[in-house]
């Protein structure tokens, strides 16, 4: 009889259980491998209304503060605009820049003068130009008939990023322009497995040529690629949005990517808050 009822119970279905929303690896490409594990050590204190840490390789959730509170994205939102026109364009072909946009950061592209796709891409993401944004905007729009921002809110749709509207491809100033620190980090964690994408923000400084042979030369905005580890993504700024900054960190073959958003001093929160993350956790093979 005691065995009768053990093989039934066996024969029994387990539970399922859904895991937290914030923890689920993203896509197939990102399989766990290794798990944090926190100890009780308090959290850092930082100026920034929002933040999110997560590991790069699981998706695990590590440090956060109102990380679904919807903001300002400011340039951070350059990250969609790269994914969706580096889609579209090949990377050499040349784009003619068709008219000034002297809005915020630029680069002061002339009128008439030709860059590649690439190297727009580069000059938008690196030295965080409005204009070269525009460029790409204004020749996808030329080529393709539709508006870059609409197909970009396409692209959010598409990795169910619920939180995050677009107005705008550059990241200006708009009440219906927002995004969160957890769509954020999802959006840099695409961004990451582009590997052009993530070489170009690598570079502390950059080096273009138009079609012509004039050479430019742009730094980056991201302070922190001087410091070890450090290893980019994208910054971003204004008024009302205050800093923002999404960031990758390698620390010994462990990759967090951070998100901090209306910062007042959007560097030294995202060293502070890395610094208490990788305090505050350990890792084990989950195998």
């Amino acid at each position: 009889m005691i065995w009768r009822m053990f093989w039934l119970l066996l024969a029994l279905p387990l539970p399922l259980v859904k895991p937290p929303a914030g923890n689920l690896p993203l896509a197939n490409s990102f399989r766990p491998k290794m798990l944090a594990t926190a100890s009780s050590r308090p959290r850092p204190s930082l100026s920034a209304t929002s933040y999110l840490v997560v590991d790069y390789d699981t998706g695990q959730w590590l440090a956060s503060k109102q990380p679904r509170r919807r903001l300002l994205p400011a340039s951070l939102t350059k990250m969609v605009t790269a994914l969706v026109v580096a889609n579209y364009f090949p990377p050499n072909e040349w784009l003619t820049v068709y008219q000034p946009y002297p809005v915020g950061q630029t680069a002061h592209l002339a009128k008439g003068t030709a860059f590649q796709a690439r190297d727009l891409i580069s000059i938008m993401l690196v030295h965080s130009a409005n204009d070269a944004a525009f460029v790409l905007a204004d020749n996808y729009r030329r080529q393709t008939g539709h508006s870059l921002v609409d197909d970009m809110n396409r692209w959010l749709k598409k990795y169910q990023l619920l939180d995050t509207h677009f107005v705008n491809f550059d990241g200006e100033e708009d009440n219906n322009h927002y995004s969160t620190a957890a769509d954020m980090a999802k959006i840099a964690r695409i961004f990451l497995e582009n590997n052009s994408l993530r070489s170009t923000v690598r570079q502390r400084s950059l080096t273009v040529y138009d079609r012509k042979g004039n050479e430019y030369l742009f730094n980056s905005t991201d302070d922190l690629l001087a410091q070890p580890g450090y290893l980019g993504v994208k910054t971003g700024w204004t008024e009302k949005a205050g800093g923002c900054f999404a960031a990758l960190y390698d620390f010994q073959g462990r990759k967090l990517i951070s998100v901090v958003l209306q910062s007042r001093q959007r560097f030294i929160d995202t060293q502070k808050l890395l610094a208490a993350t990788l305090e505050r956790y350990h890792w084990r093979n989950v195998n």
